[in-house]
């Protein structure tokens, strides 16, 4: 059950990330539907199970967690599959 809750927030952050542009200003072409995401629910999940060892900027920690703004996997996965 627990690694489902961490999936669940890494994938709620993910999206989060994947929605700002560089500049950290949300980007209205890529945010999911507010309707469908609760944005601030992901924040808060990923603050409290996955910034111990990804950092809260999600940049990975040094042996602790990999950098999840250039994972691969994130970008290979489509909004509606990070959130399955």
């Amino acid at each position: 059950m627990r690694s489902r809750r961490i999936l669940v927030g890494l994938v709620l952050a993910a999206l989060a990330l994947s929605a700002c542009t560089s500049s950290g200003a949300p980007n209205p072409s890529t945010a999911p539907q507010a309707a469908s995401v609760d944005i601030g629910l992901g924040k808060q999940k990923f603050e409290a199970v996955c910034a111990s060892c990804h950092g809260v900027d999600g940049k990975g920690l040094p042996g602790l967690g990999k950098d999840l703004t250039t994972s691969q996997f994130v970008k290979s996965q489509t909004d509606e599959q990070l959130v399955e």
